[in-house]
């Protein structure tokens, strides 16, 4: 009865998180759009006394920028314009695996000042504080060579910034609770078969995702150097998306397809090659190869569950929940090649830990399964014992008559 409520907790726990993360995304689209300007260095060696000098070598901020930006084109320049500013703001880029990059503030005598990420920043946003005080602007300089990609500029008022992390800190701290709770339920589940022991390496898989999403490693002092960082995200897709194929293909009873399991381990076997390449010449195209890949597949295993939405009625609850998680990963995922615009970005890192969770409900679909048959088996004994008791008994009463 206690593992009952302790599931409904969970789900409640999961569904709150997973509807606050949407709100969340939609909160962060609220800002106010600065002015701004990019410059791209290919020479990689221009300073910023060099750069912020010469306002002709900016251009001004367009929708396909983003898209245009990729590919190392050199060190990438962005100007922020705070002239009109009457109050205390927080400017934030909001981007994907973007961490090398440098702040400078142009003071109001021309002399440039570096400057570091704002305190109020959760998951080491490029967040940067501007204090009110006479005319200035924000340079921000990014060095990375690959991966990143670039979507929104955006200022906030110091007070909205520090709610809007508020609300990414409760996710945050939703998601978590629901994830402590799935794992003592898979540990709790005693199914003791190949999903329990998937779905616990799912759930650590999808952590390590997670922390490096939202860079929370930076918290415990550990620093990874861009290729390392790629290398590992990239291991992180390859383990996540094998298992999730592997668990789905199980559990539609599409193995019993030979045509359907060669596909899907030629597929595999094709986001490894990508994944190995990756880590011997890492760049931009490899990169944009396996999230290729990630699209390709996560197309696949979807497919799959929908194809069998009416022989498999247990799985339609699992599929609604990877349509609401996956949904925004595929059109996120569009938006990197320039085939859907920046509004289209929707993914969180958080419904990184939201499929995993939600799997618990198939061990405990299996475990009630496997209850029923065992019950039923009971009932069957049973009524065999009362047979035996009765036959017993008449044999009983038949040798005492005779004697």
């Amino acid at each position: 009865m206690l593992l009952v409520e302790v599931r409904k907790l969970f789900l409640f726990l999961a569904f709150a998180s997973l509807i606050l993360s949407y709100q969340t995304i939609k909160a962060e689209s609220a800002g106010i759009l600065p002015e701004v300007k990019y410059f791209v260095d290919p020479s990689r060696q221009l300073t910023i006394e060099q750069v912020g000098g010469q306002e002709t070598l900016f251009l001004s901020w367009g929708k396909d920028i983003p898209t245009g930006l990729q590919g190392n084109p050199g060190n990438i320049w962005v100007r922020i314009s705070a002239n009109l500013q009457k109050e205390d703001l927080i400017y934030e880029m909001k981007s994907t695996f973007l961490f090398d990059f440098q702040g400078y503030i142009k003071k109001t005598d021309g002399s440039f000042e570096k400057t570091g990420i704002a305190k109020s920043a959760f998951g080491k946003q490029v967040t940067f504080a501007i204090p009110k005080r006479e005319p200035t602007e924000l340079f921000l300089l990014i060095e990375q060579e690959y991966g990143f990609h670039l979507l929104k500029n955006s200022f906030y008022k110091k007070n909205e910034h520090e709610r809007l992390n508020l609300r990414r800190i409760l996710v945050f701290a939703g998601v978590m609770g629901a994830f402590v709770i799935a794992l003592i339920l898979i540990i709790l589940a005693g199914t003791k078969d190949k999903i329990q022991l998937m779905l616990l390496l799912q759930m650590f898989g999808s952590l390590i995702g997670l922390c490096l999403e939202h860079k929370i490693y930076i918290y415990f002092d550990l620093v990874f150097e861009t290729g390392n960082y790629f290398k590992l995200l990239s291991l992180n897709i390859l383990f996540s998306t094998s298992v999730y194929l592997l668990i789905i293909r199980d559990e539609t009873g599409l193995f019993v397809n030979k045509i359907y399991t060669k596909f899907i381990f030629t597929m595999l076997f094709i986001l490894l090659a990508f994944f190995i390449l990756h880590l011997i010449f890492p760049s931009q195209i490899l990169w944009q190869c396996l999230l290729g890949m990630l699209l390709f597949m996560t197309i696949i295993f979807l497919s799959s569950l929908i194809y069998v939405w009416n022989s498999k009625p247990h799985l339609r609850f699992i599929t609604v929940i990877l349509l609401m998680v996956y949904i925004p990963l595929v059109l996120s995922l569009l938006v990197i090649p320039g085939v859907l615009s920046m509004d289209f970005w929707i993914w969180d890192p958080n419904f990184r830990l939201a499929v995993p969770i939600f799997m618990t409900h198939l061990l405990y679909l299996r475990r009630e399964q496997r209850l029923k048959v065992l019950t039923q088996e009971l009932d069957q004994k049973n009524i065999q014992l009362l047979q035996v008791d009765k036959y017993k008994d008449l044999f009983l009463a038949r040798t005492s008559h005779e004697l």
